[in-house]
């Protein structure tokens, strides 16, 4: 059982791309979406390992699936993963890997990415060794993005009942909060409110659908605007229960099909849900944050 898992968690076929996406809902999402466009390049498989930890405490499957058969995701448990770990190092059975790392500090507005683009080199730098990657940034960005990630029927039809009777056009907004400092420093709930107020008083927005993690942003924005803005009402906004993260996707869906987003700075939540649904992103405050 545990060499099964061992392999599960490592791989065992020298022609795969192993992802472990790291972080919240979103920055996972990202990570994988590069993994299987960087794997599409090298034409390899894809395995996708989906730890259940403090920061996404939530299995995959449950919010989603992958239809396409080159690849494979992995649920494990932080347990798990701790154990693996020790198991590999101690029989020295991880060594033939070649990990890609991706810096904190690279974004996509760098004129030189940390992962090459000149998919015959890289090949030949890796020959016929498995390939892991681990982190939550965005390496690639692929012509169409998360064309690979289908919801479950659950979350589906969660973010049909709040989106499908809201007149249109929706401005959805993403207030950040709980432990994000950057968008409490840099996004202010007044920068909201009057971005909001200009969107309606100018007829750009016919319905606000505010997305947060921070009921007291949930009440201000209400009292504000009334019955012109919708909110999907959480059951817990803690990253560690399994409701919370799904609570968290439907936001994310629901985000994605609005037709503009305004979002919070430094908020990968905003970002992916701007990509996702190929719609604009005005992110407050953005401007006086670097390295995001």
């Amino acid at each position: 059982m545990l060499f099964s898992r061992y392999f599960d968690y490592f791989g065992a076929s020298s022609n795969e791309l192993i992802c472990v996406p790291t972080a919240g809902l979103a920055n996972r999402l990202r990570g994988m979406d590069s993994a299987i466009w960087l794997a599409e390049n090298l034409d390899r498989s894809v395995k996708l390992i989906w730890e259940r930890n403090e920061d996404c405490h939530c299995k995959f499957s449950e919010l989603f699936e992958i239809d396409l058969p080159e690849v494979k995701i992995v649920e494990i448990t932080k347990r798990e993963r701790v154990w693996l770990n020790r198991f590999g190092k101690r029989l020295g059975l991880n060594k033939s890997q070649v990990k890609l790392r991706v810096p904190e500090s690279w974004t996509l507005s760098d004129e030189h990415s940390s992962l090459p683009t000149d998919f015959d080199a890289l090949r030949h730098h890796i020959g016929a060794r498995p390939v892991r990657i681990a982190g939550h940034k965005r390496t690639y960005l692929p012509e169409r993005p998360y064309s690979w990630l289908r919801q479950k029927s659950k979350l589906s039809s969660e973010v049909e009942n709040l989106i499908n009777n809201l007149p249109r056009p929706i401005v959805g907004v993403h207030i950040r909060r709980a432990d994000h400092h950057v968008s409490i420093t840099h996004s202010p709930t007044s920068a909201f409110i009057n971005a909001i107020a200009n969107k309606l008083n100018t007829g750009q927005a016919n319905t606000i659908l505010l997305c947060t993690d921070d009921r007291s942003e949930e009440i201000t924005v209400k009292e504000a605007f009334g019955e012109r803005v919708a909110i999907y009402r959480k059951h817990s906004t803690g990253r560690d229960n399994p409701q919370a993260i799904f609570d968290a996707a439907v936001d994310f869906i629901s985000l994605s099909r609005c037709d503009e987003i305004i979002g919070s700075a430094g908020s990968s939540f905003s970002d992916e849900a701007a990509v996702l649904g190929g719609i604009n992103l005005k992110k407050l405050g953005q401007e006086a944050v670097t390295n995001w």
